[in-house]
């Protein structure tokens, strides 16, 4: 919803509709003409360790919202036969892309489908939905994209400290204020990079060799920032409070660059340990008082990402033949532990 809320923001008549699995009907029967209205508030990405002021001491202003009429559709609807969608944004939970992408399969264009992946653990999406859907779509393409931007259900937050949220419209809390990069393609994907970043997502278009390089830097800092934030309950900043955080993340970075590396062998010096440790602690200097995707799951008792994260590392390790990636089996099973 926040991509198709900041793109209706910016151009109210811009040709899109979100799509929602069957058991949001009875929720969405309370907007009428098939539009939802969207509600998004924006903090200030700000290291001040009082939220309620700024890094130089003063008050912060309370946060404007932005509101946004949004179509929609459902994944089930019979009703509607026509095959005419070429595009698609997927910025689901990783574990349901493939059902995702299934679900409207009779819908998309035969001649031609683009997805665009705005997923944590892309690259195991990816991979899923290469072997599902090349047998059957003749021309297949999948766009890498990733993000920075953090952004909730307002409700998420708002229910840690016991209040209510009301329920005639969907609130997002733009909590990250981050970039937004999407790969090059077949089709010109510079085109969307442009239509994002003029809706205020700070968007710009890569080389499909950055946006590997890019892909796997996210992976390094998910597979570190999302199991820990949940396991301790932490935001990023305190994660270096945590008892042998050092030595655990460079074993994780590791074992994501050896992978890395193998698969891409002339990316040698961007996939490096290095590179991707430095990639990680940039991601948390830049979100220091943000809580991961995953600690929300695990406060709201839902399932996490962590299988297309630490999993796809494990399971990518036992593929290759290398040693056993045990700092990433150990956080892997640790929130399979917490979660069960």
């Amino acid at each position: 919803l926040f991509w198709a809320s900041s793109i209706r923001s910016a151009f109210p008549s811009y040709p899109l509709a979100a799509l929602f699995r069957g058991h949001h009907r009875k929720r969405l029967s309370t907007f009428d003409d098939k539009e939802i209205v969207v509600c998004t508030r924006q903090l200030a990405n700000e290291t001040s360790s009082d939220p309620a002021r700024t890094t130089s001491g003063r008050k912060r202003r309370p946060p404007r919202p932005r509101m946004a009429r949004v179509p929609y559709q459902f994944t089930d609807d019979e009703e509607d036969t026509r095959r005419n969608i070429r595009n698609v944004i997927l910025c689901t939970k990783s574990y349901q892309a493939e059902r995702a992408i299934q679900d409207i399969q009779a819908r998309l264009d035969p001649s031609g489908l683009r997805i665009i992946l705005l997923c944590n653990g892309a690259l195991d999406a990816r991979e899923k939905l290469e072997k599902t859907l090349q047998s059957t779509l003749s021309d297949l393409e999948i766009v890498m994209g990733t993000t920075t931007h953090g952004v909730v259900h307002e409700t998420a937050t708002l229910n840690e400290t016991h209040e209510e949220c009301d329920d005639d419209m969907f609130h997002l809390l733009h909590v990250g204020i981050g970039k937004t990069y999407i790969g090059s393609g077949k089709t010109c994907t510079k085109s969307m990079a442009k239509l994002f970043d003029q809706s205020g997502l700070n968007a710009s278009s890569l080389e499909k060799t950055e946006m590997e390089v890019l892909c796997w830097k996210k992976l390094a800092a998910n597979c570190i920032c999302n199991p820990l934030t949940a396991l301790y309950d932490v935001p990023n900043g305190k994660l270096k409070d945590i008892p042998g955080f050092l030595s655990l993340r460079a074993q994780v970075v590791d074992e994501i660059s050896r992978i890395g590396i193998a698969l891409n062998p002339e990316l040698q010096d961007d996939l490096s340990r290095e590179a991707l440790d430095d990639f990680v602690e940039q991601v948390i200097q830049a979100n220091l008082q943000n809580k991961s995707s995953m600690y929300y799951d695990v406060k709201r008792g839902v399932q996490t990402e962590v299988d297309s994260l630490n999993g796809f590392v494990a399971q990518k390790s036992l593929e290759m033949g290398f040693p056993s990636a045990h700092a990433n089996e150990e956080l892997l099973g640790k929130i399979k532990e917490i979660t069960a």
